[in-house]
């Protein structure tokens, strides 16, 4: 197993990285949502502000299919290492596709928030307002970092000529 490892291109290893942190890092706070009250809200019975709360990436169906892409990716890497007979070539591009996928399904959670509720300013008269808001937190932000960085060593382990 040592040797196995020490034997292994750095790409390769790099890559097994980014799938395995990706699927860590879903477990971890990856949607936040917030609540800001303007004016003296006590008055109307109410006494909330700041953070609601926040929820990982298995809320919603592309925080948790990013995750397991980039996991599947990195298990058909290890499988090559520990010989199971795979072509190199074709490993490499199910890698590559497996980590696209995860980036096209992360970034589109940019668009497609599980939190429930709509975003915006409400005015509840007397003076007071709350602003409700929903956004992606710290799990969600490094997981993208090592998807993108599981697509780029994909990408440049499948042009290498070893």
């Amino acid at each position: 197993m040592k040797s196995t490892l020490q034997n292994a291109h750095k790409y390769d290893l790099g890559i097994i990285a980014a799938g395995l942190l990706a699927f860590l890092f879903s477990l971890f706070p990856y949607y936040k949502a917030s609540v800001q009250a303007n004016g003296d809200p006590s008055g109307l019975g109410m006494a909330v502000d700041g953070d609601i709360g926040t929820w990982n990436a298995w809320h919603g169906f592309f925080g948790w299919f990013a995750a397991l892409a980039a996991l599947a990716a990195a298990g058909v890497m290890i499988a090559r290492l520990l010989g199971v007979g795979l072509d190199a070539s074709m490993t490499r591009l199910i890698a590559l596709a497996g980590f696209a996928v995860a980036t096209v399904c992360a970034l589109l959670t940019f668009v497609v928030n599980p939190l429930p509720g709509t975003e915006g300013k409400q005015d509840l008269g007397a003076g007071v307002s709350f602003e409700y808001a929903k956004g992606h937190a710290w799990g969600f932000w490094l997981s993208l970092l090592v998807i993108l960085a599981g697509l780029a060593l994909s990408v440049m382990r499948k042009e290498a000529k070893d």
